[in-house]
């Protein structure tokens, strides 16, 4: 949906949006992330709103349980995952992107 969201703004002449922040550059409409220096790297959509959430709000300290009810806030969370997988999902997305 992101995607779709993203193509169709490209088509309707607005530019993207980047949001900046301590050397780290977040391409809303392209879903991709730059640090300073180095090319742009491809977001999944996971990454993506928990890099954009995290980047909008900087000087917060943030709990696992709030960044889970960030990251699903815009979409239902899929039947298959469970509380504790979740947790999980979110763990491994900070950890892959430090």
């Amino acid at each position: 949906m992101a995607r779709l969201k993203a193509l169709l703004r490209r088509q309707s002449g607005q530019l993207s949006q980047v949001i900046t922040l301590n050397g780290v550059s977040l391409d809303e409409a392209g879903q991709r992330v730059c640090l300073e220096g180095e090319t742009w790297r491809s977001l999944t959509a996971t990454e993506f709103r928990l890099l954009r959430y995290l980047m909008l709000h900087p000087d917060r300290i943030h709990s696992k349980e709030q960044l889970l009810e960030q990251l699903y806030a815009l979409i239902r969370m899929p039947p298959r995952l469970t509380w504790s997988k979740s947790m999980s999902l979110v763990c491994a997305v900070i950890s892959a992107n430090r």
